[in-house]
């Protein structure tokens, strides 16, 4: 037996009438409900065999939460439902089988896990040595995200199969664990990167803009567009990035069926609704676009119904995160500040840290992430904010220490405040170890690159690439030898090649369920770093970014990536 586990048989018995149960005289098959102390809605759910989905269905007003004493319709069972036990039960208790169903199927051997902080589906099932999909398919009214105090069923795991069970000594094993082989080893996690060799289906949805390309010319030359004129070019370089990505894949052993769709550019729904009416969509396992807000919102639609991951490249909004299956590749702008904050921090732990504002309304909202972000991480005393058109030069003079690093933050695009507060600290460098971080923008402004050098530029941004990387220097004479073309990050080759590198790997590492294993698998790509979450409103959200300096006229990730 294992200690402070309790053994618990479901009863066939009928239970007594519950007190917080009125049927309905106008809708029959539905009762009333109070919601009972400390109970939540997944609770509710599994006492009348259905799932939160369908509970929020019947009584929206679920959509703004749980409250003690809400009367809600269920559907009545057959069975009256035993009393909800989220709000004493054991952290875990052991239960021998499920009771026999109608139809039935074959007992499973399960625990009762109640849901701690901070644990996710993800940590349960590694926990438990099971897979999320058997977690899921044992707790049908899990619904999306899981909480603090919901009691999730746990299947446990059969070390021999029905047909050749032996009998074994009470002490070895407990409801088909061995205990001395669970004491042994850690448990394996889900996780754990397999060959899975499949054939996987993944849909790119671009905005090609085929109809602009209809008609011959017959004129010179002369007279042709540039190729920038065509809208249909817009993202050219990302689908040739991820040509090059997909076939690295295909070099790799991942089979792939890949299908290529013509999706809208800007506003407009047509072609998007008439691809998911067309059924192209369906048995996808992974879905890349559309690049184009309303078309995203639609696939989106499409993909959570049918459990399909589908992939973001370039919208930085937090909104799109609200379905559990839409993966977001750019970092959100509060992310990148925490973590340009963080990572100059770590470079320079020892450094004055000071904020420069040109007023008190200018880039407001970043300044104020930085300077939470630097209250917290800057040692005591080692961080001080500056309102230039309060204080002028003399603030940011007063704000410096002789003798130690100072990182300067000029948060603005003025072209013409910059070059005149970067002239005056680039007179002050022999009294002062001077740093600076500027906005990204700044590259494509003309600033006296001595400036730069000499202050140790630094900047952010949610992509970098280094272009003396072997990979790098690989995939560019790649690109050049197929397109006669340079691939520029501007323009998301480097990006595509990323995307298609990175989530064909997952699907051959962890299968159709990859998605809950993204929190696991970091990746350093050519111009993008993935380090993905589960965000508060379901989705996924990348935190990937980086700070980068100049030094010898080069820019330079401040923390390398592993070659």
């Amino acid at each position: 037996i294992i200690p402070d586990l309790s053994e618990e048989i479901p009863s066939a018995q009928k239970a007594e009438p519950m007190d917080n149960v009125t049927p309905i005289s106008d809708k029959p098959g539905y009762v009333l409900y109070t919601v009972r102390p400390k109970e939540t809605l997944y609770g509710i759910a599994r006492q009348y065999n259905t799932t939160v989905d369908e509970l929020i269905r019947l009584n929206p007003v679920l959509k703004e939460g749980l409250r003690e004493g809400q009367q809600i319709q269920v559907p009545s069972s057959t069975q009256a439902p035993q009393p909800s036990t989220d709000s004493r039960q054991q952290h875990e208790t052991v239960s021998s089988q499920e009771p026999v169903a109608s139809n039935q199927q074959k007992p499973v051997n399960y625990i009762e896990h109640r849901v701690e902080r901070k644990e996710t589906l993800y940590s349960i099932s590694k926990k438990y040595d099971v897979s999320t999909s058997e977690i899921i398919r044992l707790n049908p009214g899990i619904g999306s995200v899981i909480r603090r105090g919901d009691v999730l069923r746990i299947p446990l795991k059969q070390l021999q199969s029905e047909e050749k069970a032996t009998k074994t000594s009470p002490d070895t094993v407990v409801l088909g664990r061995d205990i001395y082989r669970e004491a042994a080893k850690p448990l394996a996690s889900s996780c754990t990167p397999g060959e899975d060799t499949r054939i996987f289906k993944v849909v790119l949805l671009l905005p090609f803009s085929l109809e602009t390309l209809d008609e011959i010319i017959t004129s010179g030359t002369s007279e042709l567009p540039q190729p920038e004129e065509y809208r249909a070019f817009d993202f050219i370089q990302f689908y040739q990035g991820m040509l090059i990505g997909l076939d690295a894949a295909a070099d790799l052993g991942i089979k792939l069926n890949v299908e290529v769709l013509d999706s809208d550019a800007g506003s407009s729904t047509v072609k998007t609704r008439q691809i998911i009416s067309s059924g192209k969509l369906n048995g996808s396992h992974l879905i890349i676009g559309p690049l184009f807000a309303e078309s995203f919102e639609l696939v989106v639609d499409y993909a959570s119904k049918q459990n399909i991951p589908i992939v973001n490249p370039l919208s930085q909004r937090a909104e799109i995160l609200n379905d559990p299956q839409v993966i977001k590749i750019q970092p959100s702008p509060w992310t990148i500040y925490n973590g340009a904050a963080r990572q100059l921090v770590d470079a320079y732990p020892d450094a004055n840290f000071t904020v420069v504002r040109r007023n008190a309304t200018e880039n407001s909202s970043m300044a104020e992430t930085f300077e939470r972000a630097l209250q917290k991480t800057a040692k005591p005393g080692h961080f001080k904010t500056v309102n230039y058109a309060q204080t002028h030069d003399q603030g940011i003079m007063n704000a410096m220490i002789a003798g130690r690093k100072n990182v300067i933050m000029l948060l603005t695009n003025d072209k013409a405040f910059i070059p005149a507060v970067l002239r005056r600290l680039y007179e002050n460098q022999e009294k002062y170890d001077i740093t600076i971080m500027g906005m990204p923008e700044w590259e494509n402004m003309e600033i006296d690159i001595h400036y730069l050098q000499s202050l140790q530029a630094h900047f952010f941004s949610s992509r970098y690439v280094n272009y003396s990387n072997p990979e790098t220097i690989k995939f560019v004479q790649e690109f050049r030898k197929r397109y006669i073309a340079e691939p520029e990050a501007a323009k998301f080759a480097f990006m595509g090649y990323d995307i298609a590198r990175y989530f064909t790997q997952a699907l051959y590492y962890f299968g159709p369920g990859f998605i809950n294993c993204l929190p696991e698998y970091k990746y350093d790509g050519l111009s993008e770093q993935f380090r993905f979450y589960r965000s508060d409103k379901g989705g996924y959200d990348n935190a990937g970014m980086f700070v980068y300096r100049y030094n010898e006229f080069k820019r330079e990730n401040i923390k390398p990536q592993p070659q």
